[in-house]
């Protein structure tokens, strides 16, 4: 019998041939919908290998001690050292230019970047024997002394963050008196206090502020393994997160839109790649795991956390090569890729930002061609909803629609 709406003989088919109509419509446009996405599998932050990473150099002179930020723009901000002196360059003009921030002799090493709200440049650095700081956020350079202890060489595993104020909060290393030092501009000039006199901690320092720019730094503790410290409660509190021995070498402390904190760091016994969050919420309930164990590994560690709470680690490798790579756990479990270095010597003094788009960035050295460069990795937006599912249901209440309004008389006849 020919197909025909208007056949008021057979009752029910009317209804049955919207909705197979509406049906065929979906299919159609969820075809279309899917033909739109990338090739490859959509994920929360698109795994990646070598061939999906893009190396570039930014200096070629070289640059050791680099740290990376991204702007509200995406951005790219670098700091670094090189010939003993502070340089700086971004991409922000579309080009990549540099410039010397501190010319004077011995400074720039243990360098750390961070950018305000208002897209100003901070920059902490060790300046033999002090603890230095620089910012352009009068339109020019300018640097300071933040801490001049007499008799003492102050300002190593220097770590800089900016909480939601734009105050600026840095720890760092007396390496005379073996003590963790924090200092800050909160009060709107710079004070230091020692968290820790005579307890052999504070090395390898990095520090984070949580949602009400409550401060916590991770550290190296030579008598113990990974100490976690916060002023969260009000005081000073610390806690040993793996007293391991000889684990807690190149930490890196980031914290997500939960306030749970998250950890890389060096285990030197092993030559291993470890990770620690407090996933609890808990200061002194920590989960540890080995994200690689393919010894020597791990080294320069660099973590970033997304806006979707995912974890982006970069570090170095040691193993008969000299090889750039990095670790997430974007998938639901933990995979790590190398990123630069067949043959070659890079990725030490790595660091790792994310853009508003969850694109990753690397800065690192280059030891072969001696050269500064960076590595970012395309990413693939986030599926919110499932395209196809959506255009079904909303397909099966047109076709509901239809069907009410031709019993009442007013559909399409």
């Amino acid at each position: 019998m020919p197909f025909n709406l208007k056949n008021k003989s057979q009752p029910g088919r009317p209804v049955k041939s919207i909705i197979i109509i509406c049906l065929v419509l979906s299919a159609v446009i969820g075809i279309g919908v899917l033909m739109t996405l990338p090739s490859e599998p959509v994920s929360r932050a698109q795994p990646v290998s070598v061939g999906t990473w893009s190396n570039r150099t930014v200096d070629l002179n070289g640059g050791i001690y680099t740290s990376i930020a991204v702007d509200s723009h995406d951005h790219l901000h670098i700091s670094y050292q090189y010939n003993n002196h502070l340089m700086y360059a971004t991409n922000k003009t579309g080009l990549w230019l540099w410039t010397t921030v501190d010319s004077n002799a011995s400074t720039g090493a243990y360098s750390s970047i961070a950018v305000d709200s208002d897209d100003k440049v901070h920059i902490s650095y060790y300046g033999s024997p002090d603890l230095w700081y620089a910012t352009n956020k009068d339109g020019s350079w300018k640097k300071y002394r933040v801490d001049h202890t007499p008799g003492a060489v102050v300002g190593a595993y220097t770590s800089l963050t900016i909480d939601s104020h734009d105050r600026l909060h840095i720890s760092y290393f007396d390496s005379t008196n073996s003590d963790l030092k924090y200092a800050t501009n909160a009060t709107g000039s710079w004070t230091n206090v020692s968290l820790f006199p005579v307890s052999s901690w504070g090395s390898h320092s990095s520090i984070a502020v949580d949602s009400i720019d409550a401060v916590h730094i991770s550290c190296w503790a030579t008598n113990g393994g990974l100490v976690y410290t916060t002023n969260r409660s009000g005081g000073w509190a610390a806690y040993f997160v793996d007293n391991s021995v000889n684990v807690g070498l190149y930490t890196s402390i980031g914290i997500d839109s939960h306030d749970r904190i998250h950890i890389s760091y060096y285990d030197a016994a092993h030559g291993y790649l470890k990770y620690a969050s407090n996933s609890s919420g808990s200061s002194s309930s920590w989960g540890t795991y080995v994200l690689d164990n393919q010894a020597p590994t791990g080294q320069y560690s660099s973590l970033a956390i997304d806006r979707h709470d995912r974890v982006h680690i970069c570090y170095h490798a040691a193993l008969g090569r000299y090889d750039l790579k990095y670790a997430t756990n974007e998938s639901g479990s933990w995979a790590n890729y190398t990123v630069d270095g067949v043959g070659t010597d890079v990725g030490a003094y790595c660091s790792i930002a994310v853009d508003s788009s969850d694109r990753v960035y690397i800065s690192y050295s280059d030891d072969t061609n001696s050269d500064l460069k960076y590595a970012s990795a395309q990413t693939y937006p986030i599926p919110e909803f499932d395209s196809v599912a959506v255009v079904f249901v909303v397909s099966l209440i047109a076709a509901e629609i239809l069907v009410i309004s031709r019993r009442r008389g007013k559909g399409c006849a």
